[in-house]
């Protein structure tokens, strides 16, 4: 039951997202970046470990980095990335099969590098943004940067604290 509800919530989420995507008339280019960021994320999310290492440039300079209120990663090259994916591939091998959507998406495009920016809601609700390399044709990933904020308390509005 759990799974069947699973799988129709990805759908009516993958539509949402569809929708959004039409609604924005997103260039080749985004199109081309929103793919590969997909395919990262479903990759991981299937545990198929080629299609996820796919999306990635395998240089010493990418950078993946995500925080919640309990958990902080951080990788600054792609054999660092790539050896905690394959233990990770193999500790968890069972695929995570919670919905993806993502809204309020921000494109930066400039010759071959681009910058997005997007919330993403599955397990919780994130703000997100990815860097992307055009290597030969095709937009590879250098960047993975997240912050789960409902992993975080609100600040209470009227509040006088500053964050300075």
């Amino acid at each position: 039951m759990f799974k069947t509800i699973s799988v129709v919530l990805f759908f009516v989420f993958a539509i949402a997202a569809t929708a959004q995507n039409e609604k924005q008339h997103l260039s080749k280019d985004e199109q081309a970046i929103v793919n590969t960021i997909n395919q990262e994320t479903e990759g991981w999310w299937q545990r198929d470990y080629k299609k996820w290492a796919d999306a990635w440039a395998h240089e010493d300079y990418i950078n993946w980095s995500g925080t919640t209120n309990v958990l902080q990663r951080h990788f600054d090259d792609w054999k660092e990335l790539d050896q905690y994916a394959k233990e990770s591939f193999k500790k968890f091998p069972e695929p995570n099969e919670n919905p993806v959507a993502r809204t309020n998406w921000t494109f930066r495009i400039y010759k071959n590098g681009a910058w997005v920016r997007f919330t993403q809601e599955s397990d919780g609700i994130s703000q997100e943004s990815r860097t992307l390399e055009k290597k030969h044709g095709k937009w590879k990933l250098i960047h993975v940067g997240w912050i789960n904020e409902t992993s975080y308390e609100k600040e209470a509005k009227g509040s006088n604290e500053s964050s300075n």
